[in-house]
């Protein structure tokens, strides 16, 4: 299994807010296509694009190929700071909590561009 992946219980992320959804079969026929028109993402990454486009919503990812191909597909796609910076902004996540929650991604090997990081961490922890 890909270590990128946390265990979480899905209950808490339901709890949370996030909306957990099936794919119909006519949005499963859609990911063959885009696996090969896109390649570089894993095989599964392509139910993200098939979600975010039925949906009219944002793919949130750090994946550089996953990136290339919502943005080739018209897609907004943000990566994890946006998110984090947004959940501040919307004051749904304390400053401290967004900081707390990117320093542990960071010692659990996540590769994020270390100034962007920074930048965030130095913003958040102005606003205590």
């Amino acid at each position: 299994m890909d270590d990128e992946i946390l265990t979480v219980r899905r209950v808490l992320l339901v709890e949370l807010g996030l909306d957990v959804r099936t794919l119909s079969g006519d949005e499963l026929n859609r990911i063959p296509p885009l696996n090969r028109r896109h390649p570089r993402p894993s095989p599964t990454d392509p139910a993200i694009l098939v979600v975010a486009n039925a949906d009219d919503e944002i793919a949130v990812t750090g994946d550089g190929p996953l990136r290339s191909a919502a943005n080739e597909e018209g897609l907004t796609v943000h990566g994890v700071l946006w998110l984090l910076d947004q959940l501040v902004e919307r004051d749904v996540v304390p400053p401290d909590r967004a900081a707390a929650a990117l320093n542990a991604m960071m010692d659990h090997g996540s590769h994020l561009p270390e100034r962007p990081v920074e930048n965030c961490l130095r913003r958040w922890q102005s606003t205590d």
